[in-house]
C-alpha cells in the first residue's frame, strides 16, 4: 500500500510535468526524419489485445533490449554523439515503478546483441528499434480498459522514445554530413589553397573537388561555394 501511495504521488508528478508535451505531440505530426527514411508514423492500430501484465512485461523487455543494445553500438563506435547521446534512464525508470507498484516482476534482460559491421547500420538499428517501441506504446494506449496509472507511464515514456528519436535523427544526420565534408576534403580528388579575404581581411582556405574524370571543379570556402561546369555534374557536402 505504501508503494501504491507513493506511486500515486509520482504519477501525480510525472503528470505536471509531462502534459504540456503529450498534448503538443499528440496534435502535430512528428518531425524527426531520418537520414534516407521517415520514423514510425503517427497512427498505428491496435491489432492485439493484451493484459496489463503483458503490456508492462513487454514494455520493461524493451526497454531493457533498447538499452543494452545502444551500450554495445556506444561501445562500438564512441565517436559517435548521437548514438552515445541516447539516455534511457527515465524510460526505465517510470516502467519499473509502474511493474513494481502493480506487483509485477521485473523481466531478466538476456538481451544478446552484437554491433553492426558500419555505423550507418547502427543508426538504422537504432531507429528500427526506436519505430517498433512507438508502435507498441500507440497499441497498448489503444486498449480498452487501460488502468489511469499504466496510461500515465506509458504515454510519458511514449513521449520520451519521441524526444530521443528526434534528436538521434538530427545528430545522426550532422555527423553523417561532417563524415562526408571530411571524406571529401581528405580526398586525392581535393586540392587545398589559400586565397585573401574579401577586402584584404583575413585569409580563405579553398577546397578544389573534383570528383569525375571529366575534369570538372567544386571550389568550396568557408563562406561559399562556386561550381565551374565543363560538361558534367559535381556533388558537393557541406
Amino acid at each position: 500500500m505504501k508503494l501504491k501511495k507513493m506511486l500515486s504521488i509520482l504519477l501525480a508528478l510525472v503528470m505536471v510535468v509531462s502534459v504540456a508535451a503529450i498534448a503538443v505531440a499528440e496534435s502535430a505530426t512528428p518531425a524527426a526524419t531520418e537520414p534516407a527514411a521517415t520514423t514510425a508514423t503517427e497512427e498505428t492500430a491496435a491489432t492485439e489485445t493484451y493484459t496489463l501484465d503483458q503490456m508492462m512485461n513487454m514494455a520493461m523487455s524493451d526497454a531493457y533490449a533498447r538499452q543494452a543494445a545502444y551500450a554495445v553500438y556506444a561501445e562500438a563506435f564512441p565517436d559517435s554523439e548521437s548514438i552515445t547521446g541516447i539516455n534511457l534512464d527515465t524510460q526505465i525508470v517510470l516502467l519499473e515503478m509502474l511493474l513494481k507498484a502493480n506487483g509485477a516482476t521485473l523481466p531478466t534482460d538476456t538481451t544478446d546483441v552484437t554491433a553492426p559491421a558500419t555505423k550507418d547500420e547502427a543508426y538504422q538499428a537504432v531507429l528500427d528499434a526506436e519505430n517498433h517501441s512507438v508502435a507498441m506504446y500507440q497499441s497498448f494506449l489503444k486498449q480498452e480498459g487501460l488502468p489511469e496509472d499504466a496510461r500515465i507511464i506509458f504515454r510519458s515514456v511514449l513521449q520520451g522514445i519521441r524526444g530521443n528519436a528526434e534528436t538521434f535523427v538530427r545528430r545522426a544526420r550532422s555527423e553523417q554530413q561532417t563524415e562526408q565534408w571530411k571524406a571529401m576534403v581528405n580526398s586525392d580528388n581535393a586540392k587545398v589553397y589559400t586565397m585573401e579575404g574579401p577586402g584584404g581581411r583575413g585569409q580563405w582556405t579553398v577546397y578544389v573537388y573534383n570528383s569525375n574524370p571529366n575534369n570538372d571543379t567544386t571550389v568550396v570556402t568557408d563562406d561559399s561555394t562556386t561550381t565551374t561546369d565543363t560538361g558534367a555534374e559535381d556533388s558537393v557536402s557541406n
